[in-house]
């Protein structure tokens, strides 16, 4: 004889599907700080993150604020990737600093034909190309080749565009040079 589900069985697993696919979508989108902590833990994250940087900080950070704005709330980030865009005049277009200097760059041998070079300082590469049209400011990075909580800030004609909370793996968010 079949056998047949009672209406509470039915019930009581409609009830742990809902549970459990509503568990699942908090730990798949959720920054929630606790679900971050759980997320952490089970990952084993390997975060390293920027002087005066908290995750409170981050969460007052609104699109449109300005650069300065910013710089004031988290402090100077770990590292930065400027976005020139395309142009024939000026082919150096995707450059990558760390400590205030150049670090790499997308091609390489047209930035050292206007002077920008590994170890330019990032004031003097201002100076030569002017502001870039796009920045992503860095404010972790992983500490070995495990996961780790990726914060970053990117902005467009210097007022942020998007902040951005993901899990990333490895310890450089860019190589650590490609120019000569």
């Amino acid at each position: 004889m079949p056998r047949t589900w009672s209406r509470l069985a039915i019930g009581r697993v409609a009830a742990g599907v809902v549970t459990i696919s509503s568990v699942a979508a908090w730990l798949l989108s959720s920054h929630d700080p606790v679900r971050e902590a759980i997320v952490g833990f089970v990952l084993r994250e390997q975060t390293e993150y920027a002087s005066g940087f908290s995750e409170r900080a981050l969460r007052t950070v609104e699109r449109g604020q300005s650069e300065s704005a910013v710089r004031q709330a988290l402090g100077a980030p770990l590292a930065e990737k400027w976005l020139y865009g395309f142009d024939e005049t000026q082919p150096c277009m995707d450059l990558d600093f760390a400590n205030d200097v150049v670090v790499s760059a997308r091609d390489a041998e047209a930035c050292l034909e206007v002077g920008v070079d590994a170890g330019t300082a990032r004031s003097s590469v201002r100076d030569t190309l002017g502001s870039p049209r796009q920045a992503c400011w860095h404010y972790t990075r992983g500490k070995g080749n495990g996961y780790f909580r990726e914060r970053r800030v990117c902005f467009e004609d210097g007022e942020v565009l998007g902040v951005f909370r993901e899990w990333s793996t490895g310890r450089e968010l860019m190589p650590l040079s490609n120019l000569p």
